[in-house]
């Protein structure tokens, strides 16, 4: 069982709601022919559609909410051997992932066994925290295009 410390930054509420396939696997695995489920399944495809972007909008800023908190905490970080190279890895929430985690090459082998255990972690840290602005900023970029005009018609 996973403790709590380790999955807080990447358990979210819309990330997983927000996707239209999950709605119609919904609709599917209980439709079958009856006058009250029907207008139940009208009802729920429309306030679907009528609430898709807004509740796209909402996973977008959970992943970034989640991924940066993800950044400032970097805990725990975990470490593993794959042919004679030391992984780190931490959790990170990405969307299409089914890994929660981030995980990166620290170096060979030989190269740690030569660091102190502050020196491993912070090169550790180091190289766990460029990958995940690399795709955070990424992240931004994707909501602020694809989001900014929603933004801006709902100021107006």
């Amino acid at each position: 069982m996973k403790r709590q410390q380790e999955t807080k930054n990447i358990q979210g509420l819309f990330v997983n709601i927000s996707k239209k396939s999950k709605s119609e696997t919904f609709i599917k695995k209980f439709s079958y022919e009856d006058d009250g489920l029907n207008n139940l399944f009208k009802r729920y495809e429309s306030l679907i559609e009528t609430h898709k972007n807004g509740l796209e909008e909402l996973a977008h800023i959970e992943q970034l909410i989640m991924q940066i908190s993800s950044r400032k905490d970097l805990s725990p970080i975990k470490y593993s051997t794959v042919k004679g190279l030391i992984y780190a890895r931490t959790p990170f929430y990405r969307f299409g992932y089914k890994i929660k985690d981030i995980r990166v090459i620290v170096g060979t082998v030989e190269e740690c066994e030569k660091m102190t255990k502050e020196e491993l972690l912070s090169k550790s840290k180091e190289k766990l925290v460029h990958s995940m602005d690399k795709i955070i900023f990424s992240n931004f970029v994707n909501y602020e295009k694809e989001f900014s005009n929603m933004v801006e018609q709902e100021t107006v």
